[in-house]
């Protein structure tokens, strides 16, 4: 069972959404006050089943109304009679300002017909706002004695090391401050879930990993515990079988922002430990359920607010990114719903990791290679346009063949996109977008030493050169001449080895060759630093400044609609 996707209208800044959701993990991205945290506030309110308040209403002449989609996919529930052909229901929720509590519907086509609201308790939901350890305080000290007694009947008999003994007194020592039979049982489950691997977790993680683990594990323990021994809900209403029988749980996590506790590789740890645990694809926690409470497992979806490149998965496909459109309104691009060929998608996939900062930012620039992308910040700062200050990600896609793939990726999370191709390509490429910019010359390099050889400044190469070169003698050897000459379909016959500083000033097209030749076989990211520190603010290229001041302009577009909303 997982939600496939919600329509949500007149809840807080939310006022006409719709989501598309993974059935596994999903990662809401965008920036600040856009409506991520509400929408996990709708979720909790609508599985919890509370009312909505005056002030959740955006217009408090309309109603608040929410439609979604669950999915059962070969699974049987205790409310199959309601369940459509396609193996999932549609539900409305909603209620008007002067109501305490929303009303229930199932959709059949125009049809509607009311089911009662304790519906929606058949999910047991979680909501974990604070992965660190603060939120144990919020379980009662009863639910800790209570389960407490269940995980002693199936702790096996010890066999920890004495090493691991040490460690183990290392991590309940540090449990100082929070309830005692918090503290045991946290102690019961390093036992339990590290006693039936030979690698155990005391061996795979640091002591701040184990604690903020076993901290996830209890917490979800826990709320399993209150939730079956509920008196609102028994156990059996709440399953779901599978086509032999198996029993399983139907489960939602949201987590609020995981980095404000945790460094980067908590972030992940613990992230990947959710997944591992929503998805049954932890065994030692998955034999512990089965003991404890029957199940055969969790149908997991998790929900993960979240402002940190380190948190997201590397799949495109579980992003939904929000953001205010052209009127201020809030919308969404779900990363689920994005169809590419098969051959692009693969592409993205294998090159989204690089891409991830991007969903951050108001604007983006694409590069080909390492020469531009080491440069292009720089060059930037000296037109008083700081990168970070207007929301601008600049990436290099190693290649001109990947900047339109991933500029079609990055359009369909409606992030404004620029990109700058070398000018050799320009016959593959649209020659009219606006958002679309060649060099002047064949290739970047090109375009910086021409620009700079014929404006009389090839003073500024030379100095480049010295920086980067030990001996401060710019050579360029034979292959090195014969690579640029190639590259510009000059004969590279005609290649020799040549110094630099010994070619005459009026040979152009000579300084032209064999400047061009060092920089195209030196090109990386330090040259491009190099380019941008000691180029000045008058010689850089045209093209360069106009991808600048394009993507400045698309910055200040999003940030006045931000504003004027």
């Amino acid at each position: 069972m997982f939600m496939e996707w919600i329509q949500i209208e007149n809840y807080r800044n939310l006022v006409d959404v719709e989501l598309h959701f993974h059935n596994d993990i999903n990662y809401f991205v965008g920036e600040n006050a856009v409506g991520k945290s509400n929408f996990l506030d709708l979720l909790e309110q609508m599985m919890n089943v509370r009312g909505f308040q005056e002030s959740d209403f955006a217009d408090v002449n309309k109603p608040i109304r929410i439609e979604c989609k669950l999915s059962f996919s070969e699974l049987t529930t205790s409310f199959q009679d309601i369940i459509g052909p396609e193996a999932a229901i549609y539900l409305r929720l909603e209620q008007v300002v002067q109501e305490v509590y929303p009303r229930l519907y199932k959709i059949d086509g125009e049809q509607l017909s009311p089911v009662p609201l304790s519906m929606l308790r058949h999910a047991l939901y979680m909501c974990h706002r604070d992965t660190s350890e603060a939120e144990l305080y919020s379980i009662p000290t009863s639910v800790y004695m209570e389960l407490g007694k269940q995980l002693v009947s199936y702790l096996p008999q010890s066999r920890l090391t004495g090493d691991e003994t040490v460690v183990l007194d290392r991590l309940i020592n540090v449990k100082k401050g929070l309830d005692p039979e918090c503290v045991l049982n946290i102690q019961r489950l390093v036992e339990l879930l590290t006693s039936s691997t030979e690698a155990t977790l005391i061996r795979k993680y640091s002591i701040d990993n184990v604690r903020l683990i076993m901290a996830v594990a209890l917490k979800i323990l826990a709320q399993i515990y209150m939730k079956v021994h509920s008196a609102s809900t028994n156990l059996e209403s709440l399953l779901v079988y599978d086509s032999e029988g198996r029993r399983y749980l139907p489960v939602f996590i949201s987590v609020d922002e995981p980095e404000l506790h945790l460094s980067p590789y908590l972030q992940r740890a613990v992230l990947s430990y959710y997944r591992q645990i929503a998805t049954n694809e932890n065994p030692e926690f998955l034999a512990l359920i089965k003991q404890l409470f029957q199940i055969d497992g969790l149908l997991g979806q998790l929900f993960v607010v979240t402002h940190s490149t380190d948190a997201l998965v590397d799949d495109y496909r579980h992003i939904i990114r929000m953001y205010r459109d052209e009127e201020g309104l809030v919308r969404t691009a779900c990363g689920v719903t994005f169809k590419f060929a098969r051959e692009v998608e693969k592409h993205l996939i294998m090159h989204f990791p690089e891409a991830k900062e991007a969903l951050y930012a108001r604007c983006i620039i694409l590069v080909e290679g390492e020469t531009e992308y080491g440069s292009f910040a720089g060059m930037a700062k000296k037109l008083n346009v700081d990168f970070d200050y207007f929301g601008i990600c600049l990436i290099n896609a190693r290649g001109e063949s990947s900047i339109s793939k991933l500029h079609k990726l990055f359009k369909s999370f409606s992030i404004p996109t620029v990109a700058l191709y070398d000018r050799d390509v320009m016959d593959k490429h649209s020659k009219t977008h606006a958002n679309v910019f060649y060099t002047n010359e064949i290739c970047f390099e090109m375009d910086v030493v021409s620009h700079l050889i014929h404006h009389h400044h090839r003073n500024v190469l030379d100095m480049i050169v010295q920086d980067i070169i030990d001996t401060g003698r710019g050579m360029v050897t034979k292959d090195m001449a014969r690579r640029g000459f190639s590259k510009l379909g000059v004969d590279d016959r005609q290649a020799i080895q040549r110094c630099l500083k010994n070619i005459k000033a009026k040979d152009i097209e000579t300084l032209l060759l064999y400047y061009f030749s060092w920089f195209y076989s030196n090109k990386g990211v330090i040259v491009g630093r190099r380019i941008a520190h000691y180029i000045p603010e008058h010689m850089i290229p045209p093209a360069f400044i106009a991808v600048i001041e394009r993507a400045k302009a698309l910055s200040l577009e999003s940030s006045i609609i931000k504003i004027g909303r």
